[in-house]
């Protein structure tokens, strides 16, 4: 009992659930903001630089707090009891973000909303997480006497508590576990370590109002617990209107169903809207204008928008065989089946239906049949998850998916009569990237551009009469594709002014799986419709040739080097920005991991969690490593600090030729799980020398005589600091712009700087 009681009020245990309740919430948030930010790489960032940012502040405030008011159970039982009740409460807070912020339903919100929304509510649970890890570094510190060791581990708790998180999350998540029961049970948890810790405090200075805190929380947790269907209900209407009918939390996205005008219901994913039905307008301008270009479609292969109509307009042809339909997420059409009319119902339900939960890229590259029309609706490339259908790659496995006379057809965004610059940018960056792998291409304008391309030159056809006599031969009467409408759509005009316009533009780029260049002609066209300067700054920023790149580093590189060269010893400062360096590459490492994943494995969420956890478990593995090898050592530790990070240099390097089998190679071996577990091999990796860097480096600091109570929290605050940055700037920037490879080089060449900082001795 005695023993129980003792672990329970170690700073070891309170770090743990810090750690634990810390990466489950990322989670959530990350999920939930997302919902309103539709998973767009930039708001990525920018939640991801104010999640560091108010982290790496508390952490860097931690040791001054601990020198006032100490570090003893009563003041880390105090902050635990903060954090378990903000988990639930920043929950309630993101939910309520869209009445809060004013953002319309459906409509992306603005740079500046984006930026209020993300360093808002991170700012009510992150700098709490990040107190307690100096708060408890500095009380363990205290309380030992071999604190040089035995400190490290409050960041081995932290990394395997929040490993811990991460796998609990895949579990619960795994068997449709709703997200704030979860919220409820980790706050929970929390309380338990922290009513311990509150209630053996033996310091002097005990107080009552501490207990009495912990018991108001508990209250308030508790009675969420076992009302938590009515607030999960309200907490839905506040997000999404009083018109909600439906929302889900699947493993794979979160899925809302919404009422409209006319009996009409509109499927939002994370945010986006995915489909409305009935919708037969979107429906006959998905399928007619391209199966009217075949002469005998037999069998079609459908990548989702199924549900929409599509299908049951595919099935009207009467030359049609055979339709394998692809949707990736299968519990979207249990979700949304009952809000289907008969029609819809009926035609999933038709013998020539072969309905496929798979991802799009992954089954295209394992499947062996021949189709004779491919129609997608993969929706716009607004984020390098989505970007990967409109890739290089992509088309050249779509096109090797064609039979001989075989079609493929998709839309994006585009104008409707005329497009602008950025627009214009976009839509050549695709047809430049189309036109690799089919010879004849039809671009038709409109609210909605459609490209129709076809294998062999000359197939394709913009002779209005013979559509229609098409029409008239396959017995269809859609209400909204007639000979009229044809006689518009195809217009000499119309298909002028695009072939004109995509044959004025500048030289674009050939989007590729890992150089998402289409993302950030995307991300240009919405910086537009916000503010033009901003279209026209990220514009003249991407417009930067990598030659110029580089130039700059080195430029910059020569600066630092000079500084930390010269006049007095600056090694402390070196060690600092070792750390921020250190932190922006194991960032932004771990998003290039989890980008490369989706582009080859395809988008699955729980397997993204377990590279996450996988990540932390390295963290922790370095950690002991790091103890073990200077346990008992007498030589100085700069020299194996320098070490790791001449291997900080060498790892994004050495990733360069893994990604690029893994990516040629691997899916054609390899099931997408197995292709998981290899990732989740590399994030650990990564995790286990971020650990020994960190390590070394603390050992570094208490040899330069630093306060051993502050020194692990210092150096966290520049690590987060680090990281925050990297992420904002990274995943904004050079890997849309330059690519996953010429980031892996950037980041290798940053270490490579800190080196050589850290060579001169102190």
């Amino acid at each position: 009992m005695m023993t129980a009681l003792r672990i329970a009020n170690s700073p070891v245990t309170a770090i743990a659930a810090t750690g634990f309740g810390s990466a489950v919430a990322q989670v959530i948030f990350i999920r939930e903001l997302l919902t309103l930010f539709y998973g767009n790489e930039l708001s990525t960032g920018l939640v991801f630089f104010g999640w560091l940012l108010w982290t790496a502040a508390g952490s860097g405030i931690g040791g001054r707090i601990t020198s006032r008011f100490g570090s003893g159970n009563r003041v880390v039982g105090s902050l635990l009891t903060g954090l378990a009740l903000m988990l639930p409460v920043s929950l309630y807070a993101i939910r309520l973000s869209r009445l809060i912020f004013a953002v319309p339903l459906g409509e992306l919100p603005s740079v500046l909303k984006m930026v209020t929304v993300g360093i808002t509510y991170t700012a009510l649970f992150c700098p709490l997480s990040g107190l307690l890890f100096a708060v408890c570094w500095s009380s363990h510190s205290k309380a030992s006497a071999e604190a040089r060791l035995k400190s490290l581990l409050i960041y081995v708790g932290e990394a395997l508590g929040a490993a811990g998180g991460g796998l609990v999350f895949y579990v619960l998540m795994a068997n449709r576990f709703p997200v704030l029961p979860l919220a409820v049970s980790v706050s929970l948890l929390i309380l338990v370590v922290s009513g311990c810790l509150i209630v053996g405090d033996r310091s002097p200075g005990r107080s009552r109002l501490a207990a009495a805190c912990w018991c108001l929380v508990l209250l308030l947790i508790a009675s969420a617990a076992v009302w938590w269907q009515a607030l999960d209900n309200w907490s839905r209407r506040m997000q999404w209107g009083d018109h909600i009918l439906q929302v889900s939390d699947t493993p794979y996205q979160n899925i809302a169903v919404v009422k409209g005008g006319g009996g009409q219901r509109s499927v939002f994913a994370n945010g986006l809207w995915l489909l409305s039905v009935p919708d037969r307008l979107s429906a006959e301008y998905a399928v007619h204008p391209a199966l009217l270009q075949h002469t005998h479609p037999e069998t079609v292969l459908l990548i989702g928008g199924g549900v929409g109509g599509q299908l049951l307009e595919i099935l009207k042809h009467p030359s049609v065989e055979r339709i394998d339909y692809i949707e990736p997420n299968p519990d979207l059409i249990p979700l949304i089946r009952d809000h289907l009319g008969p029609e819809c119902r009926s035609a999933l339900e038709n013998d020539r239906v072969t309905l496929q939960h798979t991802d799009a890229a992954s089954y295209i590259r394992h499947n062996k049949s021949r189709y004779d029309a491919i129609l997608m609706n993969a929706g716009d490339p607004i984020n390098a998850g989505m970007n990967r259908f409109y890739t290089d790659e992509f088309f050249r496995q779509v096109s090797s998916q064609l039979a001989p006379e075989g079609l493929f057809s998709f839309s994006v965004s585009g104008g409707e009569e005329m497009m602008g610059p950025v627009q214009a940018r976009f839509i050549g960056t695709i047809h430049n990237t189309l036109s690799r792998h089919f010879r004849h291409m039809l671009v038709i304008p409109g609210n909605r551009t459609r490209f129709v391309a076809a294998k062999r030159k000359g197939m394709l056809i913009t002779d209005v009469r013979v559509l229609s006599d098409r029409l008239k031969e396959r017995h269809l009467n859609p209400s909204y594709i007639r000979e009229d409408i044809l006689q518009v759509m195809l217009s000499p005009f119309r298909l002028a002014y695009i072939e004109a316009l995509l044959s004025e533009l500048p030289e674009t780029a050939v989007n590729r799986d890992f150089s998402p260049t289409c993302y950030f002609s995307h991300l240009l066209e919405w910086a537009y419709q916000w503010h033009p300067r901003l279209a026209s700054t990220l514009s003249a920023i991407a417009a930067i040739r990598p030659l110029f790149l580089w130039t700059a580093l080195i430029v910059l590189g020569g600066v630092i080097l000079t500084v930390f060269w010269s006049g007095g010893p600056r090694f402390d400062a070196a060690v600092n920005g070792s750390m921020m360096v250190s932190g922006a590459m194991e960032m932004v490492l771990q998003m290039i991991l989890l980008l490369a994943f989706q582009i080859i494995a395809g988008y699955l969420y729980l397997q993204l969690v377990l590279i996450i956890a996988a990540y932390m478990a390295g963290l922790s593995l370095g950690t002991v490593i790091a103890v073990r090898w200077r346990q008992g050592a007498t030589g100085t530790n700069i020299p194996p600090f320098r070490c790791v990070q001449a291997v900080l240099c060498l790892y994004p390097i050495l990733l360069i030729p893994v990604l690029k089998w893994a990516h040629g190679s691997i899916p054609l071996l390899l099931t997408p799980g197995a292709v998981g577990w290899l990732f989740c091999t590399l994030s650990l990796a990564g995790g286990c020398v971020g650990g020994l860097h960190f390590s070394l480096a603390v050992f570094v600091g208490n040899q330069l005589r630093q306060v051993p109570e502050r020194v692990g929290g210092k150096l966290y605050a520049f690590d987060l600091s680090g990281a925050a940055i990297g992420i904002a700037l990274f995943s904004t920037y050079i890997i849309p712009v330059y690519g996953i490879m010429t980031t892996l080089a950037v980041l290798s060449f940053f270490c490579c700087l800190s080196l050589l900082t850290l060579l001169r001795h102190p």
